[in-house]
């Protein structure tokens, strides 16, 4: 047994040194292999994350875009005649009915706001019209009993001018006839 176990050594010796570096070669070259492809695939998963980044950023950058036209495009859409039309009538308040209302020819909400405020336009004018008109007409009236009146002073004014007249005459008149009664008698 020790002889066989001894001999059985020596052979295994014998193998592991003729075999041994060529073994030791081959698992260092699978090692290599392994690694080198472990090295592939992180630089794959690198590859690929960069790449999903990019895509990413693209993505946001294409969001933030259009977020803002989409505000442009509603502030150009909505915002701006909705703000013509609360300065058209601030105007309006002001008295100002000559102001043309823009955005009645449109088919949106706003300009069924802008048809609206047309109305009000129309009939602020037509009631302006009228305060001007019974304005005029209540000049027009005073005016005529101010007429009236300068007429019916200037009549009172000849009227005591001619009963002055009269009554001078009649005194002048009586003076006469009393000179004339005094002649008369002495």
């Amino acid at each position: 047994v020790i002889a066989a176990t001894r001999s059985r050594d020596a052979e295994i010796a014998k193998i592991v040194t003729v075999t041994g570096p060529q073994l030791s070669k081959d698992a260092q070259h699978i090692v290599d292999s392994i690694a080198g492809v472990r090295g592939q695939a992180t630089l794959v998963a690198q590859t690929s994350a960069g790449a999903a980044l990019l895509v990413v950023l693209i993505a946001a950058a294409a969001g933030i875009g259009m977020a803002l036209l989409t505000g442009l495009l509603t502030h150009r859409i909505v915002a701006r005649p909705i703000h013509a039309l609360a300065t058209q009538m601030r105007m309006m308040s002001q008295g100002h009915f000559d102001t043309d209302v823009d955005g009645t020819q449109r088919g949106d909400e706003v300009g069924e706001m802008a048809r609206a405020v047309e109305v009000f336009r129309a009939n602020g004018k037509e009631v302006e019209e009228r305060r001007i008109a019974a304005q005029e007409a209540e000049k027009r009236e005073a005016a005529a009993v101010e007429e009236r009146r300068q007429a019916r002073l200037a009549l009172a004014d000849r009227f005591e001018q001619t009963v002055g007249q009269l009554v001078a005459r009649s005194a002048t008149g009586r003076a006469r006839c009393r000179a004339t009664s005094k002649t008369a008698s002495r």
